[in-house]
């Protein structure tokens, strides 16, 4: 038996008006939390989404920034 671990990536970021696209690379059909925090001297994860990444690996996320505000993403699996 082989098990093949793929790594979880960062693919892009996309800013479109104040909408925030976030992509990453992950297992396929797998599912994942997209959280953010606003300081990350003092993290305070908040979860934005739970997706389920497609048949490629890809998961997608979307943001709606906020004026004068930081924020930085990570993304945990169950």
């Amino acid at each position: 038996v082989y098990v093949v671990v793929r790594p979880v990536s960062f693919q892009a970021a996309t800013l479109s008006g104040s909408n925030l696209s976030v992509n990453f690379v992950g297992l396929p059909n797998q599912s994942y939390t997209i959280q953010y925090a606003t300081d990350l001297a003092n993290p305070h994860w908040i979860t934005l989404q739970t997706v389920v990444a497609g048949p490629d690996g890809v998961i997608a996320g979307t943001d709606v920034m906020m004026p004068n505000g930081d924020r930085f993403y990570r993304l945990i699996s169950p």
